[in-house]
């Protein structure tokens, strides 16, 4: 099928199907999940196995374009349908709450009328993301849209239900970033985070990564360091400068017993790292949230990892920024100082780079007080576990008593503790 026949039918769609979903009765014991890369991943995952376990008397379906994630969400013995089959399209017409972590096109656009649109977003930080945005030149979004841009974006125009928040601080970002009141913004926190406060979850997670044969820290290594840089709008091959001898890097690790993984974002190009058994990809399938405390050091820029990180560790950040100028100029702007909303040690070279990871300079208590700071300011307002606070709100403002009866919860208080 050509562009212009999808197009073609993406409008048919909008136009016709759209407004007749809204016909269709929705169960509020029916929701449906999906996330931005396709996989299963997020805020949204986590949130529904935290559901799955917790509200056994909901019908929760996630929702996919790969078969792949379709199989593996099953296999563990989970609801899982594919965008585009009938299962997918009745569980889209059937369910009351749509949750995702960007937008509702993730899960189906086209069928959402009359739900409720549940956005957990997919990260705190500094980057604009919205309105103000204004990277790879992309200017800010069109403040009069035409009707052809309404019926070709239709998502763009549902009234969110409720985007999710962390602190005050993000609770004005995002109300900012994407011209909604505060009130819907609630500071609940980020389902993602949640294996560190109940252990149940933590296991469940942990058994569908684990099924697969993954092991984090094989025999011989004392130390796990990842990289995890931010996307560049620009898709420029920024890693050859970052990263410009691998065998000086793999060098620097081995002085420490240091197992690095590389993550970068999935259309950023790698070269091949086979000669170097200390430097690896962190593999695709397995979800990095679960073994965000696994590791002694985090390198990493401009991402919202950093603060992710931030929130179960007090030590082990450190900040690659050997690009800083470029990356604001060409790549993405960012909303707020970046000086003044970080904490860990800032390194502006390679050379910089392998002499901390050969020393452990990351480890710095000193950095504490900072840490402890940008937790309060990123993630003040938030719910620990996050999950029961989240299905606290929709429930009580959005679905009354509808799905009761609520199982008695009592979460785990102390941080899931790395093997």
């Amino acid at each position: 099928m050509t562009s212009a026949l999808k197009r073609a039918g993406v409008l048919a769609l909008n136009l016709v199907a759209f407004p007749l979903s809204g016909l269709m009765p929705r169960s509020p014991r029916q929701w449906v999940f999906g996330d931005v890369s396709g996989t299963f991943a997020g805020n949204p995952k986590f949130f529904f196995l935290w559901l799955s376990i917790h509200q056994p008397q909901l019908r929760l379906t996630w929702i996919t374009k790969h078969r792949a994630t379709r199989d593996t969400i099953r296999a563990n013995g989970y609801r899982a349908h594919t965008r585009s089959s009938l299962g997918g399209i009745w569980a889209v017409l059937r369910a009351k709450v749509y949750v995702y972590g960007h937008s509702v096109a993730h899960i189906n656009a086209q069928l959402c009328k009359g739900a409720l649109y549940l956005n957990l977003w997919h990260g705190v930080g500094l980057k604009a993301v919205g309105y103000e945005y204004k990277g790879a030149g992309r200017g800010p979004r069109k403040e009069k849209p035409t009707w052809f841009d309404h019926v070709r974006r239709r998502h763009r125009q549902i009234q969110l239900t409720a985007l999710v928040t962390t602190s005050d601080f993000m609770q004005d970002h995002f109300s900012r970033e994407f011209r909604i009141p505060r009130e819907r913004c609630p500071q609940l926190g980020y389902s993602r985070l949640d294996w560190a406060f109940d252990l149940q979850l933590a296991a469940a997670a942990r058994a569908i990564e684990e099924g697969g044969g993954f092991q984090i820290k094989p025999d011989g290594f004392d130390e796990l360091a990842i990289y995890m840089p931010t996307f560049r709008d620009s898709r420029r091959p920024f890693l050859q400068e970052a990263l410009p001898d691998l065998a000086r890097l793999s060098a620097a690790l081995r002085e420490r017993g240091t197992l690095l993984y590389l993550k970068p974002h999935p259309k950023t190009p790698v070269e091949d790292l086979s000669e170097f058994d200390n430097i690896r990809m962190w593999p695709e399938a397995v979800d990095i949230n679960t073994y965000l405390a696994d590791f002694d050091v985090m390198i990493t820029d401009y991402s919202s990892v950093l603060y992710d990180y931030l929130l179960v560790k007090d030590t082990g950040a450190l900040l690659y920024t050997f690009d800083m100028e470029e990356y604001l100029s060409t790549d993405r702007n960012l909303s707020y100082p970046f000086e003044e909303n970080v904490a860990g040690l800032r390194v502006d070279t390679f050379a910089q780079l392998c002499h901390a990871l050969t020393e452990g300079s990351a480890q710095d208590p000193s950095i504490i007080p900072d840490v402890l700071r940008l937790r309060r300011k990123f993630w003040g307002g938030s719910a620990q576990p996050a999950s029961p606070a989240i299905y606290r709100y929709m429930q009580e403002r959005y679905l009354a008593d509808t799905t009761r009866p609520e199982p008695n919860y009592v979460p785990h208080t102390g941080p899931v503790k790395a093997d």
